[in-house]
């Protein structure tokens, strides 16, 4: 069984450099800031338990972005972005947000692999937000 606080230091521990440094905000949410020194973009990850899957969450854009992009437009266009990635799988979610989510079975999750999909999902959630809006607002 895997322990989501230690799982948590020990990327926390590994990460804290100028090209990548990670903070925890509480229990289960991951802040990744990407060349802290030079272009300073970041990307919250939250990670939740449901049943026996984790949830890696990440929003792309939130419901005004998504308000002005157009809801079809959005669904749209996460429908296409999810035909060329195969991890990550973007969406709106219940708030109206776009979100990137991966879905992983909780039991047999090992550090190597919650460490690759948290690093994972904040790229692509964040390259995604750059392109839709050039800006960083997570």
């Amino acid at each position: 069984m895997i322990n989501l606080q230690e799982y948590a230091n020990r990327i926390k521990n590994k990460y804290n450099t100028n090209e990548l440094n990670i903070e925890i905000k509480g229990n289960n949410c991951f802040k990744l800031i990407f060349g802290a020194k030079t272009y300073n973009r970041k990307q919250n990850v939250y990670v939740k338990k449901f049943g026996k899957y984790l949830h890696f969450v990440s929003v792309v854009l939130d419901k005004e972005g998504v308000r002005k992009k157009g809801e079809i437009a959005m669904i749209q266009e996460a429908w296409e972005r999810n035909n060329s990635i195969d991890l990550v799988e973007f969406m709106l979610d219940e708030k109206g947000r776009l979100i990137g989510r991966i879905e992983q079975l909780y039991e047999f999750l090992d550090y190597e692999e919650f460490e690759f999909y948290i690093l994972t999902l904040a790229r692509e959630c964040d390259r995604y937000e750059y392109v839709l809006i050039g800006e960083d607002l997570n």
